[in-house]
């Protein structure tokens, strides 16, 4: 409301964000409210199912956690609003917030974006070391080619997959293109005849 001041910023993975999934850009905290949560069932109130949390759940949700912060190097920022960390940070807190949420299915749109090489040599750590499927939408070649195992191309509503990385598909596009003009000039030739 106006004239009401606003209350400072929640640290992104605090003990209290942990409860429910909060989709707030501003925040961008991990919330949870036991695996219902993590399941994307509506948090009420910020209880857990059945009642009010417990020591138990809050020791579990912390020690999640702090497992994921210290898996992507931010243990000592735990307490740090979202809004102040770098845009390299910010990657790797988004990405704990993965680790703890464990989806099977992680993806990625440009994920290289705003970083610097250690930040991006952290992410493809990050992807292979992921236990899940990972799918990543990136114009960073580079980073496609230390990743990927296989692309896919969508065009003219179709959607195509070429087995290994950038570097592979771009010669399979080659040689496919390549093919595609020897046919084309054939098909003239005899036309012509």
């Amino acid at each position: 409301p106006i004239g009401h001041p606003r209350p400072p910023p929640e640290p992104f993975l605090s003990s209290s964000s942990i409860r429910s999934l909060h989709r707030s850009p501003t925040v961008g905290s991990v919330r949870r409210s036991g695996l219902g949560a993590l399941a994307g069932q509506p948090d009420e109130g910020g209880t857990a199912e059945g009642g009010g949390p417990t020591d138990g759940d809050d020791a579990e949700d912390r020690r999640l956690v702090d497992e994921a912060l210290a898996r992507v190097g931010l243990s000592g920022l735990a307490q740090q609003p979202f809004a102040c960390l770098s845009g390299g940070e910010k990657q790797r807190a988004l990405l704990a917030r993965a680790l703890v949420q464990q989806p099977q299915v992680l993806i990625l749109d440009e994920p290289t974006n705003h970083l610097d090489l250690a930040g991006i040599e952290f992410v493809e750590d990050f992807v292979h070391r992921y236990p899940g499927a990972v799918l990543v939408v990136s114009h960073d070649r580079t980073f496609l080619d230390a990743i990927a195992q296989s692309i896919v191309v969508v065009g003219d509503g179709v959607a195509t997959r070429y087995k290994g990385n950038f570097s592979h598909y771009a010669q399979q596009r080659d040689h496919e293109l390549l093919a595609q003009a020897r046919q084309y000039k054939d098909q003239r030739a005899f036309l012509e005849k």
